[in-house]
């Protein structure tokens, strides 16, 4: 492949450009047992591997187990311990090939194949090697597909694979394996510090939003078990008190906006790949309700998760979802920010209505008796600037973070590259 010869630069008389098939003994598809057969899946002792458990490098272990007369009786095989599993017809191979090697015995389902190696190929390797010729191999294993849907076994097995010596695998494996194992080490910190930060950011607002930003204000029972003590100057009120139903027509010519339980109310129309899939907008626009600015929208089906916003622009949402105008003068976001903190949600629960999670409703003639707490006017708006400000801050070092991750995975991916394929020489360091 014209790939793999041009990525070969040998650092040593020992790299020889070799077909894959050439070191393969073995090469094994697989099935789904029956599942109308219980037998096949109950008590099982076998592993059955699918791409979900292709998540890690070492296969110890699956989501599922089935029984040897399930093996015998469906077209999937038993593969040995050591042999190299690979996702080869999945929807998800547009991104990547999914790659682990199996430390015991396994069974597979019909998306993946395994690659039984002879002595002359170190499985580590070869995963190093799959791993570091992503784009490449979709790309030429998929046909050069915009989407691929399953990889060429043919093109697969006829493959160039520049190759050193056994000794010399092995030798970049463990190089290999020290090495992004520091990336690793330090990718899973920052991923840690992001997860803080994100608890920081959580905890900054709802201490604003519950206790108000004055270390000496005096405080007060405010009487609700999930609001706690909160400033005695604050009022508390049912959300009755400051909203009511609303039900506007639709305006065709505003945008559909959407409410996310983590962002609130969008402030424009998203884009179809940005949208939930589940989601699919109608070409009748006349059948969604109208919202202005001010109104608190909320996901009947996914309050509890704090599908709540305050509406910044005038636009268009479901019919599905309820639709709350202010009866007086106040800052939604301020409610906003309320809802979305942990002691809410949890008092949503309570208050929706359902036999299991995905069935819970949250209905506006439970939602208006809730309580709330909420602080003077101008009091509002120096808690939301502030939270603005913090957040903000917050959110730069995310961002900041999450590149330095970036990098670090590239630089991680770039290294297995350039080991496997002899562009470096790490004799000296292995």
């Amino acid at each position: 492949m014209n790939f793999a010869e041009q990525r070969l630069f040998r650092t040593n008389g020992e790299w020889n450009r070799q077909r894959i098939k050439h070191h393969v003994k073995g090469l094994f598809g697989g099935g789904t047992p029956s599942t109308e057969n219980r037998e096949f899946w109950t008590n099982g002792t076998i592993p059955w591997v699918s791409s979900k458990d292709l998540k890690v490098a070492r296969l110890r272990e699956t989501q599922d187990y089935i029984t040897a007369a399930a093996v015998v009786g469906s077209a999937t095989n038993l593969v040995e311990p050591g042999s190299v599993l690979m996702v080869v017809r999945s929807g998800i191979l547009k991104h990547s090939i999914p790659v682990a090697i199996n430390d015991v015995e396994v069974a597979l389902n019909q998306d993946l194949k395994a690659f039984v190696l002879r002595e002359t190929l170190d499985p580590e390797f070869f995963l190093y090697w799959v791993t570091g010729q992503q784009r490449d191999l979709l790309l030429e294993w998929g046909q050069l597909g915009a989407t691929v849907d399953s990889l060429n076994i043919e093109i697969l097995r006829n493959t160039v694979i520049p190759l050193p010596s056994l000794e010399g695998q092995r030798k970049i494996v463990s190089f290999l394996d020290r090495e992004t194992g520091r990336i690793d080490g330090l990718i899973e910190k920052k991923t840690r510090f992001i997860e803080l930060l994100k608890e920081k950011r959580a905890a900054v607002i709802t201490h604003a939003v519950t206790k108000g930003i004055d270390p000496d204000a005096p405080m007060k029972d405010s009487g609700v078990d999930w609001l706690g003590r909160v400033p005695a100057h604050w009022d508390v009120m049912r959300i009755a008190a400051l909203f009511r139903e609303v039900s506007r027509p639709a305006d065709p010519a505003l945008p559909v906006l959407s409410v996310s339980i983590h962002d609130g109310v969008t402030d424009g129309e998203l884009a179809d790949e940005d949208r939930d899939r589940r989601v699919a907008l109608s070409e009748d626009r006349t059948k969604y309700q109208g919202v202005a600015p001010g109104d608190l929208v909320y996901n009947m089906m996914r309050a509890w998760q704090g599908a709540f916003g305050a509406v910044t622009v005038k636009g268009l949402v479901s019919p599905a979802y309820v639709v709350a105008a202010p009866v007086t003068t106040f800052r939604t976001k301020f409610i906003e920010h309320l809802l979305h903190t942990k002691s809410a949600a949890e008092e949503i629960r309570r208050f929706s209505r359902g036999i299991a999670d995905f069935r819970m409703r949250l209905y506006w003639d439970h939602f208006r008796a809730l309580k709330v707490c909420l602080p003077p006017l101008e009091e509002q708006d120096r808690i939301l600037s502030d939270i603005d400000a913090e957040t903000a801050r917050i959110d730069g070092l995310i961002a900041l973070t999450e590149r330095s991750i970036d990098l670090l995975r590239e630089k991680r991916a770039a290294l297995i590259t350039a080991a496997v394929t002899g562009k470096i020489d790490v004799r000296a360091a292995a």
